[in-house]
């Protein structure tokens, strides 16, 4: 099993989606009206989703906004994060605009 990272808009597919976009919250609920601003959010919600239904039989999708996500720590995913056969976790873009994920740091005030 692996994690699958859509290169296609996931807002639109059956089974549960939580949304992030650069200025969403992490206190929201994950909602496209209440998007949470950051992946490690939605990898916990994820992960607590499938705690919660360990049978679950449907995709789990995360959907990200456009925009920029730059990371300050590595995303940690694990074997479990991919869910399974029957149930994969699925992020993607939410939208065929620009989505980029980094973890560079910008570089200023040096010659």
């Amino acid at each position: 099993m692996g994690l699958v990272l859509a290169g296609q808009a996931v807002l639109a597919q059956p089974g549960p989606t939580f949304v992030v976009a650069p200025g969403g919250d992490d206190a929201g609920p994950g909602t496209s009206a209440r998007p949470f601003a950051s992946l490690t959010r939605a990898r916990d919600a994820v992960r607590a989703l499938r705690a919660a239904e360990p049978d679950r039989r449907i995709p789990v999708h995360v959907a990200l906004r456009p925009g920029w996500y730059t990371l300050s720590e590595p995303l940690a995913l694990t074997a479990a994060d991919s869910g399974t056969a029957t149930s994969p976790t699925i992020w993607g873009a939410s939208s065929r605009q620009s989505t980029v994920v980094s973890g560079g740091r910008r570089l200023t005030g040096w010659t």
